[in-house]
């Protein structure tokens, strides 16, 4: 990792609880499972101030790969885009704002790592909107899956009961829950992808 990353990504983590940033552990561990994925194109769920999107960014750059980011709040996807130009990752880095329940649904193409950390609450319903469009044997990592663990109790219980999802907890900061999605298609994935969403509801931007 450059110097010049690495300068910008200490300054970050002097404000990481302002932005409910992840932890340096955590990035480092998200930046190493980017890696041995060979992954080339990530969906994440709450850019923030860009901080841990940094970290896939330049994990993913190697093998030619793209990040495309979702965040509700305007003020701090500014912010977010400073530090990726700054750093010089802006062309790996593409941000969508607005409710990434309604934001998914109209990306094109597929992903193979998705990682959220957003509203922990409602980390069933992205699923229910991201899943369609993960390709087979994707990654899926969400954060503060034990420190929310009262929030993520669907989304948990609807991962853990999957056969074709296989999961497993890391005890990294508020923990990380990485989910592999296998070969074949989640039981009833259309329509319960659909209902998982529908079940919260989105409220007018």
């Amino acid at each position: 990792m450059q110097e010049k990353l690495q300068t910008i990504l200490r300054r970050l983590e002097q404000n990481r609880w302002k932005y409910y940033n992840i932890s340096r552990k955590s990035a480092e561990f998200l930046s190493i499972l980017a890696k041995l994925a060979k992954t080339k194109n990530v969906l994440e769920v709450g850019t923030a101030n860009g901080y841990s999107a940094l970290w896939l960014a330049e994990a993913v750059k190697q093998n030619g790969g793209k990040i495309t980011t979702v965040e509700i709040d305007p003020v701090v996807v500014e912010e977010a885009k400073k530090n990726f130009f700054e750093a010089g990752l802006h062309q790996s880095i593409e941000v969508k704002i607005g409710d990434a329940r309604k934001v998914i649904k109209e990306l094109p193409g597929s992903f193979d790592f998705l990682f959220l950390d957003a509203v922990p609450s409602q980390y069933q319903a992205y699923l229910g909107v991201a899943l369609p469009k993960l390709a087979k044997n994707a990654l899926i990592v969400a954060d503060n899956i034990v420190s929310h663990q009262h929030q993520v109790a669907g989304f948990w219980e609807f991962v853990t009961r999957n056969p074709y999802l296989e999961s497993a907890t890391v005890p990294l900061a508020g923990g990380l829950g990485i989910i592999l999605k296998k070969d074949g298609e989640p039981s009833g994935s259309q329509t319960l992808c659909e209902e998982m969403a529908d079940n919260f509801k989105i409220p007018a931007l």
